[in-house]
């Protein structure tokens, strides 16, 4: 992965998801042809030139991504505790208080789009509301949804849902960073909506990407790739003539694993009760500088990464690595472990067990009991929790390679 790149403008591969310019400014490249099979891409990370959106090019079609969704969901595994950690409850905790203060009706139509297994939807179950329809592209998470909290998920995307009725709130938690054609996407949704219907909003904030507390890159994830300032986001709703309503807009950190925190935008949208003065869409003077200061501040916190790694390369001894997701990925692009002595890889998502990764066979945990190669573990969110897994649950002493400092 290359640093911070020359900010002369260039013509991009992909339009521009807010205002369709097709000339922008590179930060860095993200290159790498090392992912699990059936979905794998390096991006180079991109601004708008004329309207200062950040965002993800060379990336591939929708159609892909919709796939990938539909197979690799990482959030549909039947073991799902019913009540979820302390962080996770906080988090679905604010966004329902906001909507509960904006919709006090509980007979309010609700559609959460890419709701997963439903967590969201039964905190607003419990607030009262009953008119409750999720919408995500996993089977397998309609069925747990169904079995864990008894709620109703449809299965498909938004661009192939065909309800009988319209919705007064839609609910986007995590999912426009996700979308390739962001504007069809929004274009769609209003065409869901009510008269008077709203949508609610929450992304990741690309403004304030420093302030959070993870892995280097990690915002950077295979999966992000849109990246959006509060200027930003209100310029895409505008375009579908939707505006934030009155104090619509609630910045946060929020916890998104121990020790692990992320910046967010919670936002309300309606249709505009006005024409807007200009078809000239306010340029965002926060995200370029942001994106900069945060690939600088992750290839300084990369150092050490790098060092344990560039340890691991030398001694040249056969290695298993925990983890072939969005983490591993990074440090093939970022390090020398491409030069590592790796045998197979392991991971938790079931989804990916009989894939490959760089031509190595993908392992479930219980693969790994009478292999004797060293372990290293590929993630910070999840280090101590594959730790304790490895030593407690699996019962294995192979020495551990960990990467942080926790």
């Amino acid at each position: 992965m290359k640093g911070p790149q020359a900010t002369k403008t260039i013509q991009l591969g992909r339009a521009c998801p807010v205002c369709d310019s097709g000339a922008g400014r590179r930060l860095f490249s993200k290159k790498t042809t090392d992912a699990v099979e059936a979905f794998g891409f390096g991006y180079d990370v991109v601004v708008c030139s004329k309207c200062g959106f950040g965002f993800a090019d060379a990336i591939p079609k929708q159609a892909a991504l919709d796939t990938y969704y539909q197979d690799m969901s990482k959030y549909d595994a039947a073991g799902v505790a019913a009540t979820g950690p302390d962080y996770q409850q906080a988090y679905f905790s604010t966004i329902t208080r906001i909507i509960r203060e904006r919709f006090s009706d509980p007979a309010t139509q609700i559609l959460d789009v890419g709701c997963a297994t439903g967590r969201l939807l039964s905190f607003l179950q419990e607030a009262g509301y009953i008119n409750l329809l999720g919408l995500d592209p996993s089977p397998k998470s309609a069925v747990v949804a169904r079995k864990l909290y008894d709620v109703e998920v449809a299965v498909g995307s938004f661009f192939n849902f065909k309800p009988s009725y319209t919705f007064d709130l839609i609910i986007l938690s995590g999912v426009l960073e996700h979308i390739a054609s962001v504007k069809d996407a929004v274009r769609r949704i209003t065409e869901l909506l009510s008269p008077e219907g709203a949508v609610y909003i929450c992304v990741p904030d690309a403004s304030r990407f420093c302030e959070g507390e993870n892995a280097p890159f990690q915002e950077f994830s295979h999966e992000h790739i849109n990246f959006f300032g509060p200027v930003s986001l209100a310029n895409l709703m505008a375009t579908v003539d939707l505006e934030p309503i009155e104090n619509g807009f609630y910045q946060e950190l929020v916890t998104t694993a121990p020790k692990t925190t992320s910046p967010v935008i919670h936002a309300v949208f309606r249709k505009r009760d006005t024409a807007p003065t200009t078809d000239v869409p306010p340029y965002d003077e926060q995200t370029q500088k942001a994106l900069t200061d945060y690939i600088a501040q992750s290839l300084t916190a990369m150092r050490t990464i790098r060092k344990r790694i560039e340890n691991v390369v030398v001694k040249g001894e056969p290695i298993v690595i925990w983890g072939a997701g969005a983490h591993t990925l990074n440090l093939f692009a970022t390090t020398s472990m491409t030069e590592a002595n790796i045998v197979a890889f392991v991971d938790s998502n079931k989804n990916y067990h009989g894939r490959t990764l760089r031509g190595l066979p993908i392992l479930a945990p219980e693969d790994l009991i009478g292999r004797p190669e060293p372990i290293l573990v590929s993630s910070r969110v999840y280090q101590e929790e594959i730790r304790s897994q490895i030593r407690t649950k699996l019962g294995l002493g192979n020495e551990l390679i960990l990467l942080y400092n926790m």
